[in-house]
């Protein structure tokens, strides 16, 4: 029987009976053993994290999960609904600009930029 070649990159690399992934075997050393976030980390440093690392990489995911786009979500609406002609290109920093004004004379708070529950300070930034 032929032998099949072995996929490899410096990330993972598997053969008819292993998969490696930054060196460490997934079914004996990943799977049911390593968080999500632990996984992530791994895949961005080639280590796992120290249990302090993993906390914080791991809250700092939730938030993340948590959060969502909502930002850049409001960000975008925010310029769609002030840009007159969709149509132009407009310039964006100018635009940027004339909203924030508009918004700071108005007393409102600018979308993306602080909380609007958690005043005077966001408990997650704690």
């Amino acid at each position: 029987m032929a032998r099949r070649k072995q996929l490899r990159t410096d990330i993972g690399w598997s053969t008819e009976d292993k998969i490696t992934i930054k060196g460490l075997d997934l079914c004996r050393d990943i799977m049911g053993k390593v968080s999500l976030g632990d996984m992530a980390f791994l895949e961005l440093t080639d280590r796992l994290p120290s249990p302090r690392e993993s906390r914080m990489f791991n809250a700092l995911t939730v938030i993340l999960v948590e959060h969502g786009m909502t930002p850049s979500a409001i960000a975008t609406r925010m310029l769609q609904e002030a840009v007159p002609d969709p149509s132009a290109a407009p310039d964006v920093e100018a635009l940027a600009h004339r909203v924030v004004a508009e918004l700071i004379k108005g007393g409102r708070s600018i979308p993306g930029i602080g909380h609007h529950i958690h005043k005077p300070v966001d408990p997650r930034a704690k």
